[in-house]
């Protein structure tokens, strides 16, 4: 995982050459705990908003 500008940006790997294949950009700025599972990532997220209500967030991977 990369972060640039509080935005997360998750990298496929092949293990047998060690390049990039893919990249997926997680939607919310500043996530926490990202677990990836299924094709699908898992994530806290505390809206800006909200001052301690912290949410866990699920998106589909689609690896661009």
């Amino acid at each position: 995982r990369f972060e640039k500008g509080g935005f997360y940006t998750l990298k496929k790997i092949d293990i047998r050459t060690g390049k990039t294949t893919g990249s997926y950009k997680i939607e919310n700025p500043w996530v926490k705990h990202i677990r990836i599972r299924d094709g699908e990532v898992f994530y806290i997220f505390r809206p800006k908003d909200s001052i301690q209500t912290k949410f866990l967030y699920r998106e589909r991977l689609h690896l661009t």
